[in-house]
């Protein structure tokens, strides 16, 4: 493993105990039992492996905003969302495959955080 690796997971670990301290263990633990169990999100990633493609920022965010959980929710939930969702993927599917290296990972979150910024509140 590279520094990027370390980077990433600091970029996700990090994210997720700003929310917990702004929103509350209990709402992100919500959020991850949901991606955890979401038959779309499952899907996603189903695809992603089959088709041997990794995931768009984009695509994450669409995904999500078609789990009626997710519809109304903030900026920040999103991200932690689809953070979580790229952490599964990563586990499920970038392990084995190597679709993206560790520079790429950490790009992605990073622009995953980007792209929810625009509905903070």
């Amino acid at each position: 493993m590279n520094d990027f690796y370390f980077e990433y997971k600091n970029v996700v670990d990090a994210y997720a105990l700003k929310y917990i301290k702004e929103f509350g263990e209990r709402k992100a633990k919500a959020i991850n039992e949901k991606v955890m169990t979401s038959n779309k999100i499952s899907g996603l990633i189903s695809k992603s492996r089959h088709e041997r493609i990794p995931i768009s920022a984009r695509t994450y965010l669409y995904t999500l905003n078609s789990i009626p959980y997710f519809v109304f929710s903030r900026g920040q939930t999103q991200a932690l969302a689809a953070l979580l969702s790229l952490d599964r993927w990563h586990i499920e599917v970038n392990t084995d495959l190597k679709l993206l290296n560790s520079g790429q990972l950490l790009a992605l979150a990073k622009s995953i955080i980007r792209d929810c910024e625009v509905t903070y509140i």
